[in-house]
């Protein structure tokens, strides 16, 4: 080989041992930034979903606030009306009861009331001695467990109890019930207010919680009022051992956690709130696939974005 061969040779054998270091140090500021790029996109993709999920969490807290207020004022409602008529019939004991005028006023208040949609009075034997419909049916309630309720317990508040069908009409309803005393406080019979649980459901459809989101009414001891999708074989069923009273037990009078619902497995973010006046806990809740949905989304396209980015500085380099 001719000296200036070799000596070419050493040349080029001296200029990429001088750009090799060039090189190296070209590769790994290129990988620097690509793992840069790749975490300043993770990052502003937790922080994207972490967004969501706080958002949804404001959006059903003031959900449940909503619902809170609507359900106290229905039963602020059958509460008023409640107390009245255990007042006439109380004070029947020094002049006769004018029951004609009292099934006039029941059934007017039941016409103007969308959250009522009966109300009795029933003497202490248990058969009814006025009624809010057309006319008095014969039939004795002393069967019914809020009756017997208060002529075992001598408390005068307003009760709740499990939803029964009316005998009367076979509509399922919420027994609001109040004790009736005689004069020398034994017990003189009950009134009762038929809640309607078609109002609490017309309410609760008005609120968009997604194909799968949930909301849900129940007494404090564990009993559904009403669940939203709806199923009828589900009210008056036990949801004491639920995520939401577990978290309810374990945290206070209102909160917002995620949970899965023993019901159907889903989780959700819940939110759920106690009356304040009443027994009874509300609550509302959308599934997390849907409230990350759009976001899951916005992680493809992002992350496509990026992965496009990368390869062509790759290629560049």
């Amino acid at each position: 080989m001719p000296p200036s061969t070799d000596l070419n040779l050493l040349r080029l054998q001296h200029l990429d041992e001088r750009r090799r270091p060039l090189v190296v140090r070209s590769i790994i500021l290129m990988a620097g930034f690509c793992l840069l790029l790749i975490g300043l996109h993770g990052w502003s993709l937790w922080a994207s979903r972490q967004g969501e999920l706080d958002q949804t969490a404001i959006s059903t807290e003031n959900m449940a606030r909503a619902l809170a207020s609507h359900a106290e004022r229905s039963l602020t409602v059958a509460d008023s009306v409640l107390a009245e008529m255990v007042e006439r019939v109380e004070q029947s004991a020094t002049q006769p009861l004018d029951i004609p005028r009292l099934h006039a006023r029941m059934a007017r208040i039941t016409r103007t009331s969308e959250e009522v949609r009966e109300l009795y009075i029933y003497g202490a034997d248990g058969e009814r001695l006025a009624t809010s419909l057309p006319s008095v049916l014969p039939g004795n309630n002393m069967d019914r467990e809020y009756f017997r309720y208060h002529m075992t317990h001598t408390d005068l508040g307003t009760r709740i109890g499990k939803p029964i069908f009316s005998r009367s009409t076979g509509i399922q309803t919420i027994p609001v019930s109040r004790r009736i005393n005689r004069p020398d406080g034994s017990f003189g019979g009950v009134a009762m207010a038929s809640l309607n649980l078609d109002y609490f459901g017309k309410f609760y459809d008005s609120f968009d919680v997604g194909r799968t989101g949930t909301i849900i009414l129940a007494v404090d001891d564990g009993t559904l009022l009403y669940r939203r999708p709806f199923s009828a074989a589900m009210v008056g069923t036990s949801i004491r051992n639920g995520p939401v009273f577990q978290a309810y037990s374990r945290s206070g009078p209102v909160g917002t956690a995620m949970m899965v619902a023993r019901i159907d497995g889903v989780e959700r973010l819940y939110s759920y709130r106690h009356l304040d006046g009443f027994p009874l806990l509300v609550a509302t809740a959308q599934a997390k696939d849907e409230i990350l949905g759009g976001w899951w989304m916005a992680v493809i396209k992002m992350s496509c974005v990026v992965v496009f980015a990368v390869c062509r500085l790759g290629w560049g380099g």
